[in-house]
């Protein structure tokens, strides 16, 4: 079966390449590992985006999945890494983009979430900022998990792109001029 993908995967690249259209390129280089074209293009399909938007995406994921890839907590189990595959389908490109961003979110959630605390006066900041003087504003104790847990998730965004921020900043990223 795999040899059959393969060998279809072959007859479309000499097809494509014959018409004279451009299957493969590297458009970037991150700490001397490059950046494919497909690689991209999966990262335009996963998030939307357009081709620079997504190229940028890609060097931010492929930083941090190499920072992450190096503690054996982010490793992903049989069934996590049979999940990225699943939801990839065929395609090698995307199969490679949600292993990496599952590899990301396990990492984030091992040495970023256990450090996070949100108070209750943030709390009730926040409820008041949302609820305040509305008539039917819900009870605080009813929405206070809530309102917690999205606190929580914008710190760790915040966290997550100074991290980000450093690993950019002391990386080597060369980007290849368009052919």
């Amino acid at each position: 079966m795999r040899s059959r993908r393969l060998g279809a995967a072959l007859v479309l690249a000499t097809a494509l390449a014959a018409r004279g259209e451009l299957v493969e390129r590297v458009l970037a280089v991150v700490d001397e590992r490059p950046l494919c074209l497909s690689d991209v293009h999966a990262i335009e399909r996963l998030d939307g985006v357009d081709g620079n938007v997504a190229l940028a995406r890609l060097v931010d994921d492929t930083l941090l999945y190499h920072e992450a890839f190096r503690m054996p907590q982010a490793a992903l189990t049989a069934a996590e890494e049979e999940d990225a595959g699943t939801r990839a389908g065929t395609d090698a490109a995307m199969r490679r983009a949600l292993r990496r961003r599952a590899v990301i979110r396990k990492y984030v959630a091992f040495r970023f979430r256990p450090q996070i605390r949100v108070d209750d006066d943030k709390v009730r900041r926040r409820y008041q900022e949302t609820y305040g003087g509305k008539p039917d504003a819900p009870p605080l104790e009813g929405v206070a998990a809530e309102l917690r847990e999205a606190l929580a998730a914008e710190e760790l965004s915040t966290r997550v792109a100074d991290w980000t921020r450093e690993l950019r900043e002391a990386a080597a990223v060369r980007y290849n001029p368009p052919e």
